[in-house]
């Protein structure tokens, strides 16, 4: 607000929460579930995130988030930041995913057949190549969901 104030905010799950600062020069790539709040003067476009974000089960859209200014995002467990050097590679699972700079290259790829792919959810991986920095969280929510569900007691006629 102009006259100033407080903002409190809180994340769907329980993790970390991050203040990320954010620049003119590189565009900040947000899980649209992790982006929490952020300066005025970050602009945060929806970006189309194609088939690859869908069938990572992210969703198919990504906060594309420029500055100058502060941004605060949030994650399922802890963040941790990596910062990839020219040509590296690092590949992680797509529930992993929290944010990313624009100059990472980035792509999705299954790592077991289509039918274990679409079945099960799993074998779908992110490869990033630097340079650039990367937000990781350390729990995934699909997987807690998939523990979870089996624990619930059903109903009995």
């Amino acid at each position: 607000a102009p006259s100033g104030g407080e903002l409190t905010v809180a994340p769907t799950l329980p993790g970390d929460i991050v203040h990320m600062p954010v620049g003119n020069s590189t565009a900040t790539m947000v899980q649209s579930g992790s982006w929490l709040a952020s300066d005025m003067d970050v602009k945060v476009d929806t970006k189309w995130g194609g088939g690859r974000t869908f069938f990572s089960g992210e969703g198919l859209f990504l906060l594309r988030c420029t500055g100058p200014g502060d941004m605060i995002v949030s994650s399922y467990g802890a963040i941790e930041r990596r910062t990839l050097a020219q040509g590296e590679v690092l590949k992680i699972d797509t529930g992993h995913i929290v944010a990313f700079e624009e100059t990472l290259g980035y792509s999705v790829n299954k790592v077991g057949g289509w039918k274990s792919t679409l079945l099960s959810g799993e074998g779908l991986v992110a490869t990033f190549t630097g340079p650039g920095n990367l937000w990781l969280q350390t729990r995934s929510p699909a997987d807690f969901i998939g523990w979870l569900i089996p624990q619930l007691p059903t109903q009995r006629e």
